[in-house]
């Protein structure tokens, strides 16, 4: 049962990769509910491994008995947290396209990134993004 739960999940997750790396304009109000649950994951999981000054949280620690020779593991969560936050966003791309199966360069990422169209519209009532909103009403987001 978990493992087809964590199989849906990176399904998913590789769906909204591909979405995102199309080279056609996105629409945020398409992307914003998945984009609203991935960082409400990670939220989760940042906040459940807290970690003390070493950057071991309980969650990761080894069960069984501890020595004083062996050292703690650093929490998972935080290591992996502080690599892509220090990252490049073309260096995060990259290993994002490279984790959903896409086999991009560097090189290929870093044009994407120049070249990408984003949808400038505003997602409440369709202006442009800068200009104060024309709508009055309810917004469109779906």
């Amino acid at each position: 049962m978990r493992e087809a739960q964590y199989e849906r999940f990176l399904e998913v997750l590789n769906d909204l990769v591909e979405r995102l790396s199309v080279k056609k304009i996105v629409p945020p109000a398409v992307m914003n509910d998945h984009i609203v649950q991935v960082l409400a994951v990670v939220m989760m999981l940042i906040r459940q491994h807290q970690v003390n000054e070493r950057g071991q949280c309980r969650s990761c620690a080894r069960r069984g008995w501890w020595r004083f020779w062996s050292r703690k593991p650093v929490c998972g969560v935080f290591r992996t947290t502080c690599f892509v936050m220090g990252q490049g966003l073309d260096m995060t791309w990259w290993q994002l396209f490279d984790r959903a199966g896409k086999s991009w360069d560097l090189v290929a990422v870093r044009e994407w990134l120049e070249n990408r169209q984003l949808d400038r519209s505003c997602v409440v009532c369709g202006g442009a993004l800068g200009e104060n909103c024309r709508s009055s009403g309810p917004s469109r987001v779906a």
